[in-house]
């Protein structure tokens, strides 16, 4: 988004505990914590049809 390193995995699509939709590497997104948190802030102030996604840091899924 703002041209800053990623270092938050951000899925595009919620996964709502779906597990096969939370590995999907289609689904993910590379943002910098500071657009991430913006993005996932404005999506809690929607309306409840755009669900709030989990996340997992860069450094998490290489362990």
């Amino acid at each position: 988004m703002c041209g800053a390193s990623a270092t938050v995995v951000d899925h595009i699509k919620a996964h709502r505990g779906d597990e096969r939709l939370f590995w999907d590497r289609t689904n993910w997104q590379p943002l910098c914590a500071p657009c991430h948190n913006r993005h996932k802030q404005r999506q809690e102030r929607a309306p409840s049809e755009t669900p709030f996604t989990t996340t997992t840091t860069m450094i998490d899924l290489l362990e």
